[in-house]
């Protein structure tokens, strides 16, 4: 089965072979060349010059040295004559190498932007052309500037937490971590003194923050100088602001409002640290109906940061009475620049001694519905345990038929119980009622009030009720109450 393929096989061996002595017969002898004979290959003509790298770079901010383009090759000297600088400006144009050099014999202008530009027509030393004109653009340097001051020169009313920041219009330090601050300038001069940490944001933003806040009511001069920026430019001339800071203020005092302890403490908190003996000078707790000659003494309770205080009194205040809390303009800040910006003043109330105000129904009410609640409504907070066990009900009901509450926070005690029809009932509350410092009302109080009718009532007895039968007359019961008839 296998011959007819080997036959094949090797039928193609052999044509195969006489084909490739045919070609080896055609083909003519080499020559061999002499011992001084020499190969010449054609040069491939190389590509156009290429820019490698200028000085300074595009779009850097340029200080008048010599500036450079760069190629990969060296330049024809006659490439000097191809470059042109706009706006023009006074200099020399020459090539040094594979360098086309512009060097300026006068001052660029600060804050120019200049355009050098080498026509297509350059060539390099092999005399290759510029596939397209080169240009590199520059910013001639101008004098380093302060161009933000946050506060503002001459502004007011500045937080005294408020940190200085100035902004520059060029990088004047290097990038750096927080370890380097040191090694940088500080270029702020503040008076009146305040000590406090500067530190550079980024290469042109500096910011100061005062340790300890600035003083209030105060004006601060600052000035900006001695500065040099990367480039190596300088200020001009030193910058000078000034700002004010705000006037200190009160923000809150407490306590205020209706039935405030008589143990009270009040409390006083200002926007900014305060001077101690000018504010407690400036200070005056009275009763409203004695004046502030009659000043409540005290002591005083600082802070550490001189920003709030706690007067206590020496003794307690009088229950019922309306205190005065104020602070005048003599108070000063820590600074003692400036004062107060205004005159404090909040009024409060103490909590009167225990009595009865009113009572649900009135003393001689008649006609009262039996399911009426009967509340009491007192002066003052009063003692839980001596609200209940001085209260007498007549005619006589146990503790077990009463409901009593008495409501702490709304001063009111409620008493409910079922109540016969057209009875006359007698409340007396006992005289040793007594409020949380251990005053009583010192007096009975005693109301009474008749009860009326009970009020109508029905209801029809039709438990689960589905349908009536015709084949019977329908009968309903009803439960009713004081009606003459139903219908």
């Amino acid at each position: 089965m296998k011959r007819p393929q080997y036959f094949f096989t090797a039928l193609i061996i052999c044509l195969l072979t006489i084909i490739a002595m045919a070609l080896r017969i055609d083909r003519p002898a080499p020559v061999l060349a002499g011992p001084s004979a020499t190969t010449v290959q054609a040069q491939t003509p190389a590509g156009p010059p290429a820019l490698a790298s200028t000085v300074p770079a595009n779009g850097a901010t340029w200080t008048g040295e010599p500036v450079q383009l760069i190629f990969d090759r060296p330049m024809d000297p006659t490439s000097a004559t191809y470059l042109t600088v706009t706006p023009e400006l006074a200099g020399v144009a020459s090539v040094d190498g594979a360098t086309v050099l512009f060097t300026p014999s006068a001052q660029p202008v600060p804050d120019q932007r200049y355009l050098f530009s080498l026509a297509a027509k350059a060539q390099s030393a092999d005399g290759v052309t510029l596939n397209a004109p080169v240009d590199l653009a520059v910013v001639a340097a101008g004098p380093l500037q302060v161009t933000t001051t946050q506060p503002g020169d001459l502004a007011n009313d500045i937080g005294v937490d408020t940190p200085l920041v100035v902004v520059f219009n060029r990088p004047v330090v290097p990038l750096s971590g927080l370890d380097a601050q040191t090694e940088l300038p500080q270029p702020l001069g503040i008076e009146p003194a305040v000590e406090g940490s500067g530190a550079w944001v980024n290469t042109s933003m500096y910011r100061f923050t005062p340790a300890a806040g600035w003083a209030g009511a105060t004006t601060y001069a600052v000035t900006v100088d001695g500065l040099t920026g990367l480039a190596g430019e300088t200020l001009a001339a030193p910058v000078n602001f000034s700002f004010t800071t705000a006037a200190p203020m009160v923000v809150n005092v407490e306590p205020n409002g209706q039935q405030v302890e008589p143990t009270a403490t009040i409390y006083v908190d200002f926007s900014q640290p305060m001077d101690p003996a000018s504010t407690e000078t400036a200070f005056a707790l009275f009763n409203q109906s004695d004046g502030p000659d009659a000043a409540v003494a005290g002591a005083f309770d600082w802070t550490a940061d001189d920003t709030s205080f706690v007067f206590t009194p020496t003794d307690g205040l009088t229950f019922g009475a309306t205190y005065v809390v104020r602070v005048d303009v003599r108070a000063l800040p820590r600074s003692r620049s400036g004062t107060l910006r205004t005159s404090a003043e909040n009024t409060f109330t103490v909590v009167p001694l225990p009595a009865v105000v009113a009572t649900t129904p009135a003393d001689g009410a008649v006609g009262v519905p039996p399911d009426r609640l009967v509340t009491v409504q007192f002066t003052a907070p009063l003692s839980y345990t001596t609200v209940l066990e001085n209260v007498t009900v007549t005619p006589g009901i146990t503790t077990s038929q009463v409901y009593s509450y008495y409501n702490e926070y709304s001063s009111e005690l409620t008493l409910s119980w079922f109540m016969e029809a057209n009875s006359t009932y007698t409340v007396t509350l006992g005289a040793e009622m007594a409020d949380l410092y251990g005053n009583t009302v010192g007096e009975e109080t005693v109301f009474s009030f008749t009860t009326g009718d009970q009020p109508p009532y029905t209801r029809i007895n039709l438990d689960r009720f589905t349908h009536f039968s015709a084949a019977s007359m329908p009968t309903v019961s009803a439960y009713y109450r004081n009606m003459d008839k139903l219908t």
